[in-house]
């Protein structure tokens, strides 16, 4: 007779922690209709321990109305990132929990939800990374992915944000999921350019671009080719694998892809500018030559030699790439822009020795020499960057270099106007 009434009483316990967490879900949502969301997040943190002897009905609720309340919090400029990213979560829950189930009650609004999620964490990543957050965008980033693995290009995209904050073994271990399923992000850009603001607007299929197109809304479409990325996945696996000292497993894992990847040219460069980093010039030589008795004039594999040179400071090379793509296509507007890069390190350079001249009159000799061969450099780079400019309208970093250049050639009129092109271009993105 005793343990009946044991088993009533624990029973009745029940009973009440259900009715307990029913009144607290319907007091989360009464708060959340009312635009409490931090009222209503108090509730349900209070409710939260009793959800374990919830009923999967009960826990579907419960996780619904959280997920609601921190895309509230979200919404309203609460600490967007962190509860974008509980809100995910919250749903997520009531995707595995109605799964079990079998039932939708709760997941098909969730579903509807989740969009509006995706976007704003896409939007807090973005915000992230363009504010120099990087672990903050490569968190971020890399919860989109785990939301949907199909979604491949926000793994890529935490992997850079990692590189960014210096996350080397978090970079790696993204890469290596790269590397796995064999991303490769190659792809094309469908363009148009809004009648409305000027801004170029990207879709996802030629169809829909030229529908705008048709429609009167959009002008000036262009195809733009995105080139595989596999090459500098796997470069920098082996970057951080040469950081961390194990320079044959950087060796190994860039033979490894080009062995999965034989068409892939990239990863030629990708394993020339290992060996140049390691200092073996005789096999970097080598791979160079494989790459151009391959594609003679692919300009944009030469271009992509040129930025590989550049890059370790082999200037000669980079410059002697850059003008063969020029030759090749005279209409490629990141040649002239890079080649004006050179050119500017080289302006750079002079004007440091100026400087470290004396005021004696032998040295104001020289300083005038030097001067007028700085100034001649100067139009040089004058043309790349006004070439740049021709070719690309949208480069900001073009036209700031070239207001530089033209207030150190006493060019003001002209920098003056290009200062007010900048300022209307900036206010239009």
């Amino acid at each position: 007779m005793k343990n009946k009434y044991v088993i009533m009483a624990a029973s009745l316990l029940i009973s009440i922690s259900t009715f307990a967490q029913k009144e607290q879900i319907k007091a989360a949502e009464k708060a959340l209709k009312n635009s409490n969301a931090v009222e209503a997040k108090k509730i349900l943190t209070d409710a939260e321990p009793l959800i374990a002897n919830a009923t999967e009905e009960e826990k579907a609720q419960f996780y619904s109305v959280k997920g609601n309340v921190y895309l509230q919090l979200a919404k309203s400029n609460v600490d967007s990132g962190k509860n974008y990213s509980e809100a995910l979560k919250a749903y997520q829950v009531v995707f595995d929990t109605e799964k079990k189930s079998g039932k939708s009650k709760y997941s098909k609004p969730a579903e509807v939800q989740k969009l509006l999620v995706i976007n704003g964490l896409k939007s807090a990543a973005y915000e992230d990374y363009k504010n120099k957050n990087f672990k903050g965008a490569s968190d971020k980033y890399y919860e989109l992915y785990q939301s949907d693995n199909t979604q491949t290009d926000f793994l890529y995209n935490a992997s850079n944000a990692a590189l960014g904050a210096k996350e080397y073994d978090l970079a790696l271990t993204y890469l290596e999921e790269l590397k796995r399923i064999n991303y490769s992000g190659e792809t094309t850009y469908f363009i148009a350019v809004s009648k409305v603001n000027g801004r170029e607007d990207f879709y996802s299929t030629k169809k829909e671009r030229d529908a705008a197109v048709s429609l009167g809304t959009h002008e000036k479409p262009t195809d733009e080719l995105v080139p595989s990325k596999r090459g500098e996945i796997y470069r920098n696996i082996a970057l951080i694998l040469i950081q961390k000292g194990q320079i044959e497993e950087a060796k190994k894992a860039i033979q490894e892809a080009r062995i999965a990847n034989p068409n892939d040219d990239s990863l030629i460069l990708s394993e020339a500018d290992l060996y140049l980093k390691t200092k073996d010039i005789d096999t970097y030589k080598k791979l160079i030559t494989e790459v151009l008795e391959k594609n003679p004039n692919n300009f944009e594999l030469i271009f992509n030699l040129g930025v590989v040179s550049y890059t370790n400071k082999d200037f000669v090379n980079a410059e002697k790439y850059y003008l063969r793509v020029i030759e090749l296509n005279p209409n490629y507007a990141n040649a002239y822009f890079n080649m004006s890069a050179l050119k500017i390190d080289q302006a750079t350079t002079m004007l440091d020795n100026m400087n470290k001249l004396s005021t004696s009159a032998a040295d104001n000799k020289k300083y005038d020499a030097m001067k007028k061969e700085r100034d001649a450099l100067l139009v040089v780079i004058q043309g790349y960057l006004e070439k740049t400019i021709a070719l690309d309208d949208s480069n900001i970093d073009a036209k700031q270099a070239l207001v530089t250049v033209y207030n150190a050639l006493e060019m003001s009129a002209k920098a003056k106007a290009l200062k007010e092109n900048i300022k209307a271009q900036e206010s239009k993105q």
